[in-house]
């Protein structure tokens, strides 16, 4: 390994580093779509995409990014994405439509959450299941069976 590969591994790494959690999984999983196995990455190459992303970190909340990065590996095992990738537009795309959905469900839970008072009434427990009585299961049994005969008559009419 040359030292520029080197500086560049630490780089990585460091950057890597500090994403940190389950985010590098994510963020690992995500680098390698950008790989094939005709052209792997440099580590020149690994550390931009790094730096390049880190600035999306910044500026979403992690489970936009979460969510997005999930998105886009589903894709690749469905078999809808193709890589590797060339930009990160599909990434950008995916963080959008994960912010709008969540700015749309937010909304909409405040516009159609019911403000419930606190009741002061102390609610009565549910009856206790009691068990039917043979002559009940019996009586029902026989009910059922008469209803499907009338069924099969009308069916098969």
């Amino acid at each position: 390994m040359s030292e520029t590969e080197l500086k560049f591994a630490k780089r990585a790494i460091a950057q890597i580093a500090q994403m940190g959690g389950e985010h590098t999984r994510l963020l690992l999983e995500y680098i390698k779509l950008f790989s094939s196995k005709d052209k792997p990455l440099s580590l020149e190459e690994t550390f931009e995409i790094l730096v390049e992303t880190a600035n999306f970190w910044a500026d979403y909340p992690a489970e936009f990014w979460q969510k997005a990065v999930q998105k886009l590996l589903s894709d690749k095992v469905s078999g809808s994405l193709k890589t590797p990738l060339d930009s990160h537009d599909l990434l950008l795309e995916a963080l959008e439509i994960v912010q709008s959905f969540q700015n749309t469900e937010s909304e909409s839970t405040a516009e159609t959450a019911p403000i419930v008072a606190p009741s002061a009434v102390a609610r009565e427990p549910p009856e206790p299941f009691i068990s039917p009585s043979p002559e009940q299961k019996q009586a029902r049994h026989e009910l059922n069976q008469s209803m499907i005969q009338k069924l099969n008559c009308k069916i098969f009419s």
